[in-house]
């Protein structure tokens, strides 16, 4: 099971809550001291810089290419 730990405050953490569901994982958001990690289980297996919403979606297909972790197409203007 992964979970994605985020650290972001004010509108961005709606922006991400949007687009959580998108991912076929279970997930959890939660304040962490590091701004993006990725758990599978207990085991943090990606953490990633702050960045916009954008490129934080874009990092996570980018790592996770080819294992559980799948992402649909980020459309901007979604939101």
């Amino acid at each position: 099971m992964y979970k994605v730990l985020v650290d972001i405050r004010g509108s961005e953490i709606k922006k991400i809550k949007k687009l959580l569901p998108l991912m076929e994982m279970p997930y959890e958001v939660k304040h962490t001291v590091s701004d993006f990690v990725l758990f599978k289980d207990d085991e943090a297996i990606a953490v990633f810089e702050r960045k916009t919403v954008q490129d934080f979606v874009s990092s996570l297909g980018k790592r996770l290419n080819g294992q559980t972790l799948t992402m649909l197409p980020y459309n901007p203007a979604s939101y």
